[in-house]
This record gives structure tokens, sequence and C-alpha cells, in this order.
């Protein structure tokens, strides 16, 4: 749990550390992506349960693996190279197992690069290939055709390549091989081919050398080592028993200390082989050199012809794919001072202190350099120990053997070029592989207290550690250790963090006002975290207030990072209150087994067992919403069912009002034990609310349930909203934008909806704090990086840190969740290669790696990256997040577009055609922009070169355009350019493919806040101060406004104000009132009649924001600041205990004033700006002649405003997702809905909502269209009346399942009002309208029975009661309903109906419950659709208003006292 090991090794680093919803539904398109592997925490919920380790699948890379142990801890094995490699799917093995391939080559199973060996025949012996690098080398012309190869192993034998000489080539698992010439006799030995070997090299990208002592090395443009080769080796087969120091072996002897020659009972292996030299064997150096594309090798000649010299001999030069340098191993020889032994893997092993056993006699030295894991930095080191395994001792007898801390090693490191040998770190007197009576061991070093020097210092990437012998000139002390086995294990330990975020829901405060929950369970909430990560165990402590009795203890385990959570039961608090109220306090501790965090604050709470708690939802399955058992899985756009029922205790629920997203709340009145609603997910994460209302209106407890739904199907690219799109999105701090991550959305030709939403806010996930600030300098890219699948992601990274995170997409365009555990960490090695350098530049790769590879995509897209002033392309894994790392990539190149200099200084863009990327590269500095295409980019993956398109020399620098992003804007199937300049101008660039040329089209200013209050500052106490994300405009409060949480996880930090004079926040002016402007607000009223924002001028506000005491919003702008007076439109309902969302938009030019609630417009009006009003701007009250008053109880989040900028209804809709008015529409009638006493036009778009047309009385509209209500998909409209004789209008409506629906009418002429349901039987009946047929001052339903008989229904005037129905005609079945209103004039409402023909007829009525005479008054009526009928052009007759369907226009037909006039035409697209 807390502790961790650490192993950082040359071959292995182990790191130990200590470390509810409702489902989605798994058989979607985005569930048929591959199984996620395990993470962190179901690995270790499954270790912890099992009692066995469980690996960590996610965690796997070439050199990592992980595994979760039983006691909460992890272990981290890293590997010094890669161990593993990504292919085909799955992580595999490296093998360095010979096969033949079916182009007759010979290559490995699989290795980090790629080797492919001659099979035989004129071509290449070798070629060695490292992303995009390579060496190929021939054999020697003397040598010709090289013969088929018998494998065993990783060997292959080429036999007789000369006479008597056989050539064996060993492959390992890097991609690296030795090639060893067997001299089997003296006669091959006097061979001319032997004198000097010349092995033809090509090389590409590479530039290959050697130095003198004869070590060759291929490095790239960088001069980092790719390729290499120590000098080259060749010795003989002598033995032990027939070899003596002879002048052939001294000869060989440079620089290196003499000493007397005895020769050990037992040494070194007893025969010479191609491996390795035996004891005795004769060694001698072979001389290499490059020079005109050949590298000559020139054996000794002494070696080859001494009478001395025992068959076979065996020259062997070995090329090493050098890889990587934060971890590396050497050693070094003072007998080949100059040599290099960079990552030698040969079986000798690395050599340590004084060979005088054989000449030529040395010194040896080994060095590992580890890396170290900031994981520890900041934390107590319980133990660590550096540990090598010695395989080969001259004896028995120990002896020492030193560990020291050096100065780094390289490429370069020999015996004349050391590092500093800094401090020693331990001794250990030992010897080990002698014989079986002291076998090879691996002996450990303690190393804690310089581990716990460097956590504390917490600087240090990696430490370099060095092997010596104690006495370096007794050869007793030589001694060989394994590289492969060289590693440290750290166990380490941070303590937990204090638990922080304390909530509960029901919600409470911790420590302002104490809060009073209801008789049902309460569950308390407390973020934990540890920096080594893990499981917790979290302990809630419960007592009572007064006098501190435990009420309740419990631990809980919660993985770091997340809330722990402990549900408190009803029956307990009840046990506790014994029937009165009582005062709760609680506290958290969290404990990784080892350490304990401090205390959490203190937080409290009342229970009072006789209020009513929150209801109970139950789903489809008749689970409590969120339930583990439940099986009931959710999709985006698919309606889920849930049953409501009231709390068990308590008073009477006589309705629920229940909220999806913070969307309108819907009205509905309970119906019992149990009470049935439908909602629709619109996102991936929803969060459904639903609070009991009493009979007398009074708002209860609030339940809230967490639906994570699947997406509907695999967003288009660059799709973040849903609608198919690609959207803008831009890092701010830049480009006229405030921190934080923006959205503007993608219209369907290409252009923008320009207003910009911060989905940003909460941070990028990178610490725990999170703020708008964590995006600047970063760059974010979109893309399937959580599921492959699905929705659109966030990709963000830091390139000054070299750190990034995934954020989960929403789908619709909603803010990013990093709080609630929507993010998941990226690997640094994701973009940090093995020398450490960082990305500076990325962009999605789609499929790219795949395609290369043959192999099929799996969504989840590989990464382009400019690393090190190259070109990679970074395969993406089938894990949330997850790469395979830079260093396992594909190096697509190392010169720019250009053609001249390498990649600095370049930025990447991509659009995905057809999965594939699609590049655009500009020059950062001089504006350059280049294209490939998706196939060049194939091309550059295969080594083949290109030549881009260069589209501008000029104007595309990052100082004029610090955006540039890509996306396939006009649907052609090419990819396009969206640029954003210094002011925040976007501007659509069309790529025309053909012409290859950028056409840019009208340019758009992007709008954004200039004022943010998230108003999430914290969850508690008192809110002095707020900030201004945007533009540092900070609020100040008094005593009362506190800072609270809510249920609702969109809101569980805001604003609460108590509704007292000093319960404020205020600031300077933030708005101009004679200017264009906009400010939007969350609210959560707790009573009405308060402001919610206003701005004062010297003696009254000049607009205020409030809820009129008949629960209407209302928007007011001032006429005078001296004498008070104002312009207000209002209309909206404001709900007591429900989050709303209110807008206010003033456009001076146009004079036009709009509320919009819910980001639909609900009250227009007109208003004549005057100046002033340049006071103080507020939040929860108003100036009223010189007096502060309404003061505004209830709590606010997210207050926004827009300075010099009236937001239209397109900006205010698409900003919060919401659909406007949509065609085709469903006629509910023409009447007069709003009371204005002017017939409008009431209709439901094609999503369900509906929406009032007001009428002007002149045949037009008074305002554009305002909005209802939602919901209503499939219903079927009767009409529009006042059948609860409230003065409001109410709608009655036929749902799909038959039931006919009461919505009654209110002041803000919305459907919040709790629906009521009429009788049923209504399954097939077909309404003629709603009117007063029966004369009885009553509105009746007139409805067709399925048999054709026409019925009245007659109004009780009580709302949804009907009397007993009454025939009024037969034979009505294939007649199609206009209306029922008085067309003749006489005062008796008339049925208007079309027959099958087309023609119009009216049916008058005769004021007794049936007809006279029906008459012809129309033909040609079947293209058309009746919205309804009514006075609509205020002439006193009524007029029939019905859409012509082929073409969605709307007409008005006027009616004089006997005919119809001239059509009119009065809207388009219904």
């Amino acid at each position: 749990m807390l502790s961790a090991a650490l192993a950082a090794a040359l071959s292995a680093l182990s790191l130990s550390a200590a470390t509810t919803a409702a489902r989605a539904d798994t058989t979607s398109e985005a569930a048929s992506a591959p199984q996620v592997p395990l993470d962190e925490a179901r690995a270790s919920a499954q270790a912890q349960a099992s009692g066995k380790t469980v690996a960590v699948d996610a965690a796997t890379t070439p050199t990592e693996a992980e595994v979760a142990n039983p006691d909460g801890t992890f272990t981290l094995t890293q590997s010094v190279s890669p161990v593993r490699k990504y292919a085909s799917g799955s992580w595999k093995e490296l093998d360095a197992t010979l096969v033949r391939r079916s182009d007759g080559t010979v290559t490995p199973a699989l290795t980090t690069t790629t080797l492919t060996l001659s099979g035989g025949g004129d071509g290449p012996l070798a070629v060695m290939k490292d992303h995009g690098r390579s060496l190929t080398l021939a054999v020697p012309a003397s040598i010709g055709q090289l013969p088929s190869p018998s494998l065993d192993g990783s060997s292959a034998t080429y036999p007789d390549v000369l006479d008597g000489v056989d050539l064996k080539v060993t492959a390992d698992s890097q991609g690296g091989f030795s090639e060893v010439l067997i001299v089997k006799d003296a006669e091959a030995a006097a061979s001319p081919a032997l004198d000097m070997l010349a092995f033809p090299a090509e090389t590409h990208n590479v530039a290959l050398a050697t130095d003198t002592a004869g070590n060759i090395t291929a490095k790239d443009a960088a001069d980092r080592t790719v390729f290499s080769a120590p000098a080259p080796l060749m010795w003989d087969s002598a033995t032990a028993d027939a070899a003596s120091p002879s002048a052939l072996s001294s000869s060989k002897q440079r620089g290196a200390d003499t000493n007397e020659a005895t020769v050990p009972d037992a040494d070194e292996p007893a025969v010479s082989s191609a491996d390795e030299p035996g004891a005795g064997a004769h060694i001698a150096p072979v001389t290499a050199s490059y020079a005109s594309g050949h590298i000559r090798l020139t054996p000794d000649a002494d070696l080859l012809s001494a009478s001395s010299t025992v068959y076979p001999v065996y020259i062997d030069p070995t090329y090493s794919a050098a890889g990587g340098t934060l971890t590396s191993w050497t050693w070094v020889n003072s007998a080949y001072p100059d040599t290099s032994y960079w990552k030698d893997t040969s079986p000798t092993g690395l050599h340590v202190g004084y060979q005088g056993w054989e000449t030529p006699y040395h010194k040896s030295r080994a060095y590992a350099k580890l890396s170290v894991d900031s994981r520890i930095f900041g934390a107590t080191i319980i133990d660590s120990d550096f540990y090598a395994t010695e395989t080969y001792a001259p004896s028995c007898t120990e002896t020492p053997v030193e560990l020291w801390q050096t100065d780094p090693i390289d490429s370069g490191t020999t015996w004349n070029h050391q590092p500093t040998w800094k401090s020693q770190w331990g001794t250990k007197t030992v010897a080990y592989g002698y014989s079986p009576d002291c076998p090879a061991k691996s002996l450990g070093f303690d190393v804690t207290s310089h581990m716990q020097d460097i956590a504390d210092a917490g600087n240090l990437s990696n430490v370099t550690l060095g092997l010596r012998a104690d006495d370096e000139l007794d050869k007793y002390g030589w001694k060989k250790f394994d590289h492969a086995t060289i590693s440290m294990s750290t166990t380490y330990d941070h303590r937990p963090n204090k638990p922080s975020t304390l909530v509960t829901s029901p919600a409470t405060t911790c420590t302002s006002t104490v809060k009073t929950t209801g008789d049902g369970d309460v569950t308390l909430y407390a973020k934990v975290s540890d920096p080594d990560g893990g499981t917790l165990s979290n302990t809630f402590t419960v007592t009572k207030t007064s006098g501190g009795a435990q009420i309740a203890k419990a631990t809980i385990s919660a993985a770091s990072g997340k809330s722990a959570a402990y549900t408190l039961k009803k029956s307990v608090l009840e046990a506790a209150a014994g029937g009165s109220v009582l005062g709760v306090s609680w506290n958290v501790t969290s404990s990784d087994g080892t350490y304990s965090s401090a205390v959490s604050t203190v937080c409290k709470f009342q229970f009072d067992p006789s209020r009513p708690g929150a209801p109970v939802i139950s789903d489809a399955s008749s689970n409590d919403c969120g339930d583990d058992a439940s099986t009931v899985t959710y999709q985006v756009g698919d309606a889920a069912g849930f049953t409501l029922a009231p709390n068990a205790s308590g008073g009477t629920t006589a309705g629920y009002l229940y909220q999806l997203n913070g969307a309108t709340p819907v009205s509905v009145a309970s119906t019992g034990s149990s009470t049935s609603i439908s909602v629709t997910p619109t996102r991936g994460t929803n969060v459904l609310t639903v609070t009991a209302v009493s009979s007398g209106g009074n708002i209860g407890d609030t339940a809230n349930c967490l639906l994570i739904a699947a997406p509907a199907a695999t967003a288009d690219d660059g799709d973040l909203t849903g609608d198919g799109l690609p959207d803008l999105t831009a890092v701010g701090a830049q480009a006229g934008l405030s921190s934080g991550l923006w959205l503007a959305h993608g219209t369907s030709d290409g252009q923008l909806t320009t207003s910009a939403t911060d989905l940003g806010a909460q941070g990028t996930g990178v610490n725990s704090a999170g703020s708008p600030t964590d995006w600047d300098h970063t760059q974010a890219i979109t893309g399937h990086f959580n599921t492959g699948a699905g929705f659109n992601d966030v990709l963000d990274y830091n390139p000054s840190t070299g750190r990034g995170t995934v954020l989960s997409g929403s789908g619709d365009g909603s803010a990013l969740q990093p709080d609630s555990g929507d993010v998941v960490s990226v690997n640094s090695t994701a973009f940090t290669n093995s020398i450490g350098d960082k990305a500076v530049s990325i962009a999605s790769g789609g499929d790219l790696y795949h395609t290369l590879n043959g192999e099929p995509a799996t969504g989840y897209p590989d990464l382009l990256l400019v690393v090190g002033g190259q070109l990679w392309d970074e395969p993406g894994i089938e894990v949330p997040g997850a790469f395979v790392g830079v260093d396992n990539g594909v190096w697509l190149a190392d010169t720019n577009p250009t053609g001249s200099g390498d990649w600095t200084g370049w930025s990447l863009t991509t659009s995905l055609i057809d999965g594939l990327p699609a590049l655009f590269a500009r020059n950062t500095t001089t504006g350059a922009l280049y294209y490939y295409t998706p196939q060049q980019l194939q091309d550059l993956g295969s080594s083949i070169a290109v030549t881009p398109l260069k589209l501008a020399g000029s104007g595309y620098s990052a100082a004029a355009l610090p955006v540039l992003q890509a996306a396939d804007l006009n649907n052609d199937g090419t990819p396009d350019l969206r640029t954003l300049s210094i002011n925040g101008t976007s501007t659509t660039q069309i790529f025309n493919p053909t012409s290859n040329t950028l056409t840019a089209r009208t340019a758009q200013t992007l709008i954004a806040p200039s004022h943010t209050w998230d108003l999430d500052d914290d969850t508690d106490g008192s809110a002095t101060t707020a900030a201004d994300t945007s533009a540092g405009l900070n609020l100040t409060g008094g005593a009362g406004p506190t800072w609270d949480t809510d249920d609702n996880i969109s809101f569980s930090s805001n604003l609460a104000l108590n509704g007292t004079a000093t319960s404020a926040m205020t600031s300077s002016a933030a708005l101009s009132l004679s200017s264009p402007f906009s400010l939007s607000a969350w609210v959560k009223p707790a009573a009405v009649g308060g402001v919610v924002a206003s701005q004062d001028g010297v003696h009254n506000s000049g607009f205020l924001l409030y809820s009129q005491s008949n629960k209407e919003w209302s928007f007011c702008l001032a006429t005078s600041d001296a004498t008070r007076g104002y312009d207000c439109v209002a209309g909206g309902s404001a709900i007591i205990g429900q989050w709303t969302h209110l807008t206010i938009t003033y456009d001076p030019t146009s004079k036009a004033m709009t509320l919009y609630v819910d980001d639909r417009p609900v009250a227009r009006g007109s208003h004549t700006a005057i100046s002033g009003f340049t006071g103080k701007f507020t939040l929860g009250n108003a100036l009223s002649n010189d007096v502060r008053a309404s003061f505004l109880r209830g709590n606010l989040a997210d207050v926004r405003v827009w300075n010099g900028s009236a937001l239209t209804s397109s900006h205010v809709a698409t900003m919060a997702n919401v659909v406007l008015p949509k065609a085709p529409f469903a006629f509910t009638d023409v009447a007069d809905y709003n009371g204005d006493g002017k017939a409008d036009v009431v209709a439901a778009d094609a999503t369900g909502s509906l929406w009032l047309y007001p009428g002007n009385g002149s045949g037009g509209w008074s305002t554009s269209a305002v909005y209802i209500g939602s919901g209503l998909s499939g219903y079927t409209f009767a009409g529009i009346g006042d059948f609860n004789t409230d003065g409001y209008a109410d709608i009655v409506a036929m749902a799909p399942g038959g039931t006919l629906r009461l919505f009654p009418g209110d002041a803000g002429h919305d459907l919040l009002t709790p629906v009521t349901n009429f009788v049923s039987g209504w399954n097939g009946y077909t309404f003629a309208g709603v009117a007063d047929f029966n004369r009885d001052g009553k509105p009746d339903v007139i409805g067709r029975h399925p048999d054709g008989t026409l019925l009245l229904f007659p109004g009780t005037g009580t709302g949804a009661g009907l009397g007993t129905p009454v025939e009024i005609g037969h034979g009505w079945t294939n007649f199609t309903f206009a209306g029922v209103t008085d067309l003749d004039g006489d005062t008796n409402p008339d049925v208007i109906a079309r027959d099958t023909n087309g023609d119009l007829w009216l049916y008058p009525g005769n004021g007794s419950n049936g007809f006279g005479a029906h008459s012809q008054i129309g033909t040609g009526w079947n293209p058309y659709t009746f919205a309804g009928i009514g006075d609509f052009n205020g002439d006193g007759n009524r007029d029939v208003i019905a859409r012509e369907d082929a073409t969605g226009i709307l007409w008005l037909y006027p009616r004089t006292a006997t005919s119809f006039s001239t059509r009119q035409q009065i809207g388009t697209g219904w």
C-alpha cells in the first residue's frame, strides 16, 4: 500500500508502490473495441480479493511491467533494454531465434530493431535498421556469394565461405549481431584473403566512422550512436595447459600492468568458442578502419601464423544496436585503454579487478547508469539495495569489491576516459562463481542512506555507479558480473495527504452554516490521495456534535486521487437521534498501511428524522440507480426509464422535479409508491437529480444518480460536440483567449459558431488543484485516446515538463471533468526519448503505424511527434492514454520539409482522412507551410524519400497565427485548415488538392467571456473573494457569502447567499450598459424575489436579473437613474431548489433585449440605451433609490459576462449544445398562449421541444420563437385551452403510449407545473381540437374514436377532469381535422376538416352538441398540414394557418366573413 519498491537497473528496475455509477451500454459500437486491459485500480482490487499478484496490463511498455500485490503495493520491473515489443496487436517477448522468411532472408523472430541476414546468395550479409536509419554490410569480394546457412537458435553458420573458413553470425534480441570468421587450420590461415577483409558498408541517415582504437560507430545527424562495435578481437583455441605467456601474447599487450602469471586451478572456459576465448587462449586485436564505403578489418598476422597458435582461430567483430542512454552500462580495460565496451552483451560479462592470470594482464572496472524515478522524491527511503550477480572469481578466497557513485558514462567511456569516482557507497568481501563450493551468486550493497539523499534532493534523473576491486594489483580480486542481472531495488513511502473536499449527499456544508438533512441515508465523501498512488484505508469517524459520543466509525478503501465514500444508514442516524434533531460531526484520516495522514477538517450537519428524505430512484431492473447488482446499460440518445418512490417516512410527496445534466427541470405528479419517468442521456457522464415536492409546494431533499452512457456512434475526426462536424479547440493564454481550453462549434459550411466556451476550467488533471492556467503553453489534440472509439477525447501535452494527460470527452461539448476522475496520465516515455529529448510538437497519427505494418486498425491513434529534431510516428496501445514510447516508434524523417536542416522549430497539425493522417507542417519562425499527404507519410515510414507540397513560404508564423488546426471542414475528403490570429480571428482555409492552393473564407472573431467567475473556489467557509479566471476582476464578499456543495456534480462547488444585506459579491463595473453585452449565470433559488445580478448607477441599478413574486424570471434595463424606471421582459419559471441557467443579452443597435432560461429564449423586448451605470457589479442584490435591496437567497455558479457582445440565440444554444427549433414541426394549435390577446402558433420541433411563436395581431410575429418545454417527441396534440381556470392557457396532448395529459400553463409560459393525466382509454383517438363546444364556459376536447365516431368530452374546469362523452357525429374516419373554432361568426364553435379528396369542409356547430348543414370552403388541401385556426391578423375573423409539406413554407390563409382571401407566406423551414 504505502511502501513501494523501486528497482532501477541495468537489467531490471523494480518499483513497489502503494497506490459507483450506472453502466454504459457494452453492446454499443464503442464496446466492440478490444477489451481494455486492467489498470492499477482494477488490478489492485483483484489482487486484494484473490490474495495473489495480478498483472497491471495497462502499464506494460517495452521496458516496464507492473503487478499489483495483495497487500495493496505495486511492483514495477524496468529493464535497462527492451525485453518485449508491441506487435500484431499485443505485447510479445523478444526472441532472437532465427527463422527463414518467404523471401529467402533470415531474421530473428522478434527484436527491438530490425535485423535481416542473408539466406545465401549475393545479397548483403546483414541489414540493421533502426527507425529509418540503417547499416548494410556485405561480405568481402573474396568471399563472393554466401552459401545457404544452417540455423541453430540465434546463430546462422555459413560453411566454407573461404577454403577452411566458416562464417558464424549470432543475433541478439536488440537487433545487433556478431559475425565470427572461424579459421579451421593453418592452411586456411595462410589464405591471402585473410590479410585484409574489406566489408562493403552502406548507410542511411547515419555516418559510419572508426577511431584510432578501432571502435566502429554509426551516428545520426544529432551525433547519437545508433549502431556500434567495439574494437574487434581475435583469439585461438590454445588451452590453459598448453599455453604460456608467450612472446606472441606479450607483444599484444598494450599499456597493461605486468605481473607473474600463475594459472589457477579453475579459470575461464577451458576451450575457446565462437562466443569467447577460453583459458589460455592467445588474444590479439584486429585493426579496424573505415574508408571509401568499406569497413576494413586487418587480422593479426602473427596470431594467424605463429607456431604456438592452436586452431581454429576466431575473428570477431560484434555490432550492437546502441539504443538510448538513460540507462546503460559499460566496462573498461587497461590492456585496450581506448576501446569502448559500451553496452557490451558478450557472454564474458563485465570485468572488475586485476586480470593477472593471463596475458595481456590488465585492470578492469564496470559501470551502470540507472534512472532515478521521480516518485521517490520527497519520500522516506525504507530500504535500498544495489544488486549484481558475480559469475566468476579465480578462487573461493573472498576478496573485497567496492561500489562507488561516479560521474555519468557514455559511449565514449574507455580506460583512458573514465568518469570521476566521487564517493564510495559500500564494500562486499565475496568470492562467487569459481566452483560448486562458491557458485555464482547475487550480492547486494545497502545504499539506503545514499538513496535517501537523492530522494531529499529531488533533482537527479539518473545516477551512475561503478564497481572496482579494493586492491587493483591483487589478481585474486579479479571478478566478472552479468550485466543482465544488475538492479537496484528501493522501498519507499510517502505519508498520505490530508483528506480534502469533504462533502455529503444530500448536500451539506462542512464548516459554514450547518445544514439539515431529512430522514434518509447520508453519504459522506472525502477526496483522498497519496504521492505514491495506490489504495488507501480511510477511516470515517462520526460523532454527536453535542457531547462527542460516537455514532459510527468505518474504514473504507479507495484509490488515491478518488473520493472515499461511506453511507450513514438512516437507521443508525435515527437511533442516535432518538426522535429529535441530531447534530452530527465527522472527520476522515487516510492510511497506507505504514503512515497515516493528518486528520481532516471536522464537518457538521443536522439530521431531522421528521423531515422527508430524498426520494428513491430505481432503474429498469428495479435496483437502486447505480447499484452494482444492476445489469441495466445506457446509451447516448436512447431513452432510459426510472421509477421514483417517496421516502418511507416523513410528509406526503405530491410530485417530483427532475433534471438531467442541469437542463430545464421536469415536473411530474406522484402516482403513489411508484412514479415512472424517462430521460435520454446526452453525454458520457450524466447526472440525474430528483427532488421531492410536497402537496404544499415545499421542496424536499434531492437524490442523484450518475448515468454512464455509451456513445451512440464513433465520433468523426475533430468532433467534440456530437454533430458530426469538426470543431475548433484552442489552448488559451494566446489568440485573445484567457487561460483554459476553448471550444467553438463547427458549422456545416466549414465556419464556426463564434461563441467559445472553456472546456478546461478544471485544469488538465496534472494536479489535484486544477486551474485553467494548467493549459497555458501546452498543446492539446483530439482523438479516441481513451477507448479507441466513441467520443473524442483530449490529449494535452506540456513540452516544458514532458508530461501529458488524456481527458475523457463527454460527447456533447460539455466541460471536461478531471476532478471526477475522467483523466489518465500518459507515461513520459511517450514524449521523451531515451536520451532525454522532449517532444516539441505533437499531432494525431491516426492508424499510420498499423497501416505500415499491414495490421488492422485498433482505433487508438498514433502520435506524430517532433523529438530531437526528427519526425516520429509512435503507435498507441489499446489502453487508455498508452503509447509504446518514442524509442519504439517509427522514425519518419531527419530532414525538415525544406529539404535542408532538421525539424527543430517546426510544428505539426493533422487531419485524419480515412483514418490516416494528412500533415500540415509549418516553420514557427518563418511561417513557411508545407503539406504531406497520407501516402507520403506512409512512404516516409518505409524510408522512401518524398517532396512535400509547399503551400506558403511565409505568413503562417506562430507569432501571427498562434493556433493552426487541420480538419476536413467542407467534407470533401481532403484536409483543410483553421487559423487563429493573435486577436482571436478565425479563418477557414479550404485546401484544393487539384490546384494545391488554400482559399480563405470570411474571417470570424471568436466571442469569449470578458469575465468568468466559476464560483468554485472552495467547498466550505466564507467566500471573501471569487476569482475571475478570464481577466482578474475578482469579486469580494461581505460577511454573508459562503462556499457550498451540491449533489449535482456539475455544481459540486458553488456560492451560497443567505438573503441578508451583507450577503453579496461585488467588483468594479464589469459591463458597459450602453454597449452590447451578455451575462449568464447558473442559479438555484431558495426563495423568489432576490436579484441575481445587477450593476449600479448613482441611485439605481442599471440592469436587474431576478425572479418575480409570481416566480417568473425577469430581465430589466433602466430607463433612468435619477428616477427609478425600467424596461422589463419576463418569462420562464423560477423553481425553488432547482438549478437554472439564465442568460440575458442586449443589443443597443436593434434595441433588442432577450431573456433565456436554460439556454432557450423565453422573453424578448425593446430598450433604448442610456449612458451611466458604471458603479459596482453585484451578485446578490440591487441598488434601489440609493438603498441596497432585493437580497438573493440561493446558490450561484459559473457567472460569465460578455462586454461588447450581444450573443444571439444560436450562440447561446450552441454553447449549451442545445438544438434550436428544428423541422419538421408537429402543431399544437393557433391560440393566445402568452395571454397578450393575440393568436400565437405553438408547435413541437423534431427533437420534441415545444416552442411559442408569438403573433403580433397583424398577421406576423412579435418576436422570434420562445421556448416552452421539451420531452414531447411522438406526442399527438389535441389543442390549447384553460382547463383549470387559472387564467393561463394549458396544453392537451397524448403521449406515444396513449396517455392523455394536461400540461398546465403558468406565468412563465412553460411546462414546469406538474403534469396531470386524464382518464385512460385514449389509444387510437384522433383529435379535432379544443373549444367550448357546449357553450358552458369551459373548454372541451373533441376527438374521433377509432370506429369513426366523433365525441365531445366536456371540460369540468378542474384540470384533467372530463365529463361523460357525448356523440356528436359518426362516419368521420376519413377526415383530417384543421381545428375547432367559430369560423362562421355565429358564436358557436365549428369543426373544420379535410376529406380524402383534399376538399375542406365546414361543419357549423349549433350550440347544442350538434351540427348544421356542412359546406365546402376549399379544395386542393391534401399537400398541407394544418397548424390551427385563429384570428392571426386581428381582423375579427378566424384564419387558417397551414404548412406546405413539400416546401416547408408556412402560409396564412386570411378569412373574411364568408371566404378566404389571398394567402400570405409567414414562415419557412417548418
